[in-house]
């Protein structure tokens, strides 16, 4: 029997201003998983109490195992995170949803403010920089599997999406020109410090 369970939301309370999440608005902007927001009752960003809505999306090419974090500041200045594990083949069906008890930690404050300075608010997608890397070996990637990581931001006049794939096996090789490499690899690092979706995800779909 297919199951989902929502990951126990924990919060933790920061005075963030709302002028602070500063977005560029998509103007083609499409959710990245209707089919699953739906089935898992994802609804749109409720802006009635919440000023800023963040959505981490990670998906794996074999395996199905994916994962889905929903970050929310209120109006209050407090963060709360649902969490959401499971496994597709083909987005239309969905299976061996689990959940996972977290609570965003102390170090949640610091590492947001980290996560600014890698631009997580605006970074541009991947297909509009890729061209910019190189490699001083002359190598190019080719990876016929991976992980893709997908970025939704919402606030209540904006919204805007990003994605990148196989940015941790590119990084090793495109070694120039690469800022915008760097970065996504920064906000993986510090999103997995705190989320620790590493560990579990390889497990998911086995």
């Amino acid at each position: 029997m297919l199951r989902i369970v929502i990951l126990v939301i924990f919060s933790f309370c920061y005075q963030y201003q709302y002028g602070q999440f500063r977005i560029t608005s998509d103007k083609d902007f499409k959710n990245y998983s209707d089919s699953l927001l739906r089935y898992a009752g994802i609804s749109k960003p409720d802006f009635s109490q919440n000023d800023f809505e963040m959505r981490f999306w990670v998906t794996e090419y074999i395996g199905e195992a994916q994962a889905l974090f929903v970050f929310n500041h209120n109006n209050n200045g407090c963060w709360n995170v649902k969490g959401f594990y499971f496994c597709t083949n083909d987005w239309v069906h969905f299976y061996r949803f689990k959940k996972d008890s977290f609570s965003l930690s102390e170090d949640w404050i610091k590492r947001w403010d980290s996560l600014n300075k890698s631009h997580i608010l605006s970074l541009p997608t991947e297909s509009k920089v890729f061209s910019n890397w190189k490699s001083s070996t002359g190598n190019i990637v080719v990876v016929a599997d991976g992980i893709s990581y997908r970025v939704e931001l919402f606030t209540p006049k904006r919204n805007r999406r990003y994605s990148y794939s196989n940015p941790e096996d590119k990084l090793l090789t495109y070694d120039l020109n690469n800022r915008e490499l760097v970065a996504i690899n920064n906000i993986i690092s510090i999103l997995n410090n705190e989320l620790k979706f590493k560990n579990i995800i390889e497990r998911q779909c086995e």
